[in-house]
């Protein structure tokens, strides 16, 4: 959903980082469907790495998995003067402390 604007950034060389929390599914969509007590349907996307590369677009990527990959991927792309995709793998279990039920 944010591929252009990866590409201008790219293009311009823009500073710019983007940290991508990584689950695996339309998580926000399944849990709503929980909430009326409907099964997932549609919400499953991959298993394994959301871009399988070091790079996405031209856009460096880095990886992230706990408390101190994610501390070095922010150091590394601040000190890189680029755009860079920090992709976060998270636990998709995790939304429903998140969000709250209306």
């Amino acid at each position: 959903m944010m591929a252009g604007e990866m590409v201008t950034a790219r293009r311009y060389n823009l500073p710019v980082i983007v940290v991508v929390f990584s689950d695996g599914e339309l998580n926000l969509i399944k849990l709503k469907q929980a909430w009326k007590d409907l099964p997932p349907y549609g919400t499953y996307l991959y298993h394994g790495d959301l871009f399988g590369a070091d790079t996405f677009l031209g856009v460096r990527v880095l990886k992230a998995d706990n408390h101190e990959s994610m501390r070095n991927s922010i150091i590394e792309a601040l000190s890189l003067k680029e755009p860079v995709i920090i992709n976060t793998s998270i636990n998709p279990e995790d939304y429903k402390w998140l969000i709250v039920r209306q």
